[in-house]
């Protein structure tokens, strides 16, 4: 039932966001073909518009084509009157076009439009209604459009692989039978393109993680049509999975290669940068590869900030050009910092702030590593004040260059932050100096803060520790959970979903904990977004030991009140209801056991 409700709220914010959206953009014509033009407009005066008359509007647009492939680019955009108006080309061979609107200081998210194109003989062109399952937004009509694509296009198998993806997070718990029942649809059809349909039976494994049997068929399908464009999907499927599941071990090690090997065959292809974006950079890719796609990505965009940042970053890893690589990150940073960015992947402007902070991080460790100290210091120190949660390793880095200064009470200050935030290297550097300076470790602990309670107010008012926001909330087992009542023990809340990867994957790590610590003072709650009776099912595959509370109105309540906007989120508060600190992104028992240990000692 609750599904059911969650649909409906879904489709009416839809349709009220496409309302708006059509009061402030127009289309013309209404169904654009193939090879002739489109006129669109932005009506800043509309009812619902965001962007002001007198700014300079671009149209940001993406077009998604018949073969699977897809591409970006910028409109020029001038006023016609009260209206900004746009003419964009339709290829040949195009399926769907995205258009965005937005200034370098803000996005009119509601007046993104999905737009369905047409073939010259009247008949929708191939992927135009299964586009419109996921794009501008996730479509709660998905059904709808999968069916009208299938009626037209009835071959097109990729379009399973968007209903899967979608049926994942709408009807999680009959995913295994849906895909069962699809692929036999799919084979009785036989009219699948061979490849397509090993990409499509690939994806299927991913789904249900079978990762043996997804190796298989992605093996297959690189080895007999490296050619294909449905390659892409399937290759991207398997090695975000892989990242979230870390799959590891000599098969999937292999499959992770040969993936590689085939995108260093395509470096200036959008998918080869879609994944480059997305390697962490202590992925063994090779450099190679990375120093292909990121030059070739470079002379198309010169504006973009981020092939310069990645290509740089690859280059320190692997500690060669790093004259070159600091250069590239001074270039990535300024324009990071003019908002370029946005007129790229970046375009709601969130990831800007985040990304300037690691080109930060990024110089300072650069200069850390060339002795160059002094500026090292700088970039720090910015990197530090630009940050909402500065994490273990930056406050690490910064008491490095510090030491490296001779400048001792502020590496000690902020070897403490790093410590605080969850960081042993840190403990053990303090301890260090501490036996070095004394000759022994007795006492050392009261350095650290673990200190009686008359000593500890005094250190909040020091540090400026604030009362957390106070909260009464509901667990699923009918219990009430007060935060005034919880005062005396330390309350960990870890903000996750059942959608989100990174968060079911450290649940594990997360029950030993709550195992670890259960006779001490202390609450581990869980807030998801979820509704309370698909967290119960969820919980019957998975135990999670965390006191749990769901519901979407509890979980952005509370997301808002605590300033979460990152899944998983871990707060710490402390024994007197202060907030102390937080975890972003999935942790292990060694980064979150430290900080649990230090707030049950004050």
């Amino acid at each position: 039932m609750q599904n059911k409700q969650t649909v409906v709220t879904a489709c009416i914010l839809f349709l009220a966001a496409g309302i708006i959206s059509a009061q402030v953009v127009t289309v013309s014509p209404e169904k654009p073909v193939q090879g002739e033009t489109v006129t669109v407009g932005y009506d800043p005066g509309a009812v619902g518009a965001v962007l002001t008359a007198g700014e300079k509007v671009y149209c940001t647009y993406a077009f998604f084509h018949e073969d699977l492939s897809n591409s970006v680019a910028n409109a020029p955009i001038e006023r016609s009157g009260d209206i900004y108006q746009a003419t964009i080309d339709i290829p040949e061979g195009a399926a769907f076009l995205t258009l965005y609107f937005l200034t370098l200081e803000s996005y009119d998210s509601g007046a993104t439009r999905g737009i369905s194109l047409w073939r010259p003989n009247g008949r929708p062109a191939r992927g135009a209604f299964r586009q419109r399952m996921t794009s501008p937004m996730i479509s709660p009509q998905y059904m709808e459009y999968f069916e009208q694509e299938m009626q037209y296009f009835p071959d097109n198998v990729s379009a399973y692989i968007d209903k899967w993806l979608l049926d994942s997070f709408i009807r999680r718990n009959q995913l295994e039978q849906i895909i069962s029942q699809d692929l036999k649809r799919i084979s009785a059809g036989n009219r699948a393109a061979p490849d397509e349909q090993l990409a499509a039976e690939a994806v299927a494994c991913i789904f249900l993680q079978d990762e043996e049997a997804a190796r298989a068929s992605l093996k297959k399908l690189l080895a007999e049509y490296p050619d294909s464009r449905a390659i892409p999907t399937a290759a991207n499927k398997y090695l975000y999975h892989a990242r979230v599941h870390t799959w590891q071990g000599t098969g999937p090690d292999e499959m992770k290669r040969l993936i590689w090997q085939w995108i260093g065959t395509a470096p200036a292809s959008r998918y080869a940068r879609v994944e480059l974006s997305q390697v962490d950079p202590k992925d063994d890719v090779d450099g190679k590869i990375i120093e292909k796609i990121g030059t070739s990505w470079m002379t198309d965009e010169p504006e973009n900030p981020l092939p310069c940042y990645l290509l740089a970053t690859a280059w320190i890893r692997d500690g060669i050009r790093l004259q070159a690589a600091e250069e590239l990150l001074e270039k990535a940073l300024d324009l990071l910092l003019q908002k370029s960015w946005r007129l790229y992947e970046d375009i709601s402007g969130k990831g800007t702030p985040t990304l300037i902070t690691q080109t930060y991080l990024q110089l300072a460790d650069l200069n850390f590593r060339k002795k160059s100290y002094a500026k090292a210091s700088a970039w720090i120190q910015q990197a530090v004040t630009r940050t909402e949660s500065a994490s273990p390793e930056m406050y690490m880095l910064k008491g490095a260059v510090h030491k490296a200064l001779d400048e001792r009470e502020k590496a000690r200050e902020s070897y403490m932050l790093a410590w605080k935030a969850g960081s042993e290297a840190a403990r053990d550097t303090l301890r260090q100096w501490y036996l070095d300076e004394n000759g022994s470790v007795d006492g050392f602990d009261k350095t650290l803060g673990l200190k009686d309670q008359s000593e500890n107010k005094a250190e909040e008012e020091k540090t400026g520790k604030k009362s957390a926001p106070d909260f009464t909330l509901d667990s699923l087992d009918g219990e009430e959970l007060s935060l005034t009542a919880l005062k005396g023990k330390v309350v960990v809340l870890n903000f996750w979903g059942t959608g989100c990867g990174p968060c079911k994957k450290e649940i594990p790590e997360l029950n030993h904990l709550v195992e670890q610590y259960r006779e001490r003072e202390i609450v581990f709650i869980a807030v998801a977004p979820d509704f309370p009776e698909q967290i119960k099912a969820y919980l019957k595959k998975q135990d999670f030991l965390y006191v749990q509370v769901s519901g979407p109105k509890i979980y952005s309540g509370l997301a808002k009140t605590y300033q979460v906007r990152t899944q998983p989120t871990h707060i710490f508060i402390d024994r007197n209801g202060c907030y102390d600190c937080r975890l972003t992104g999935a942790k292990n028992i060694g980064e979150i056991a430290p900080i649990i240990e230090r707030l049950l000692n004050e």
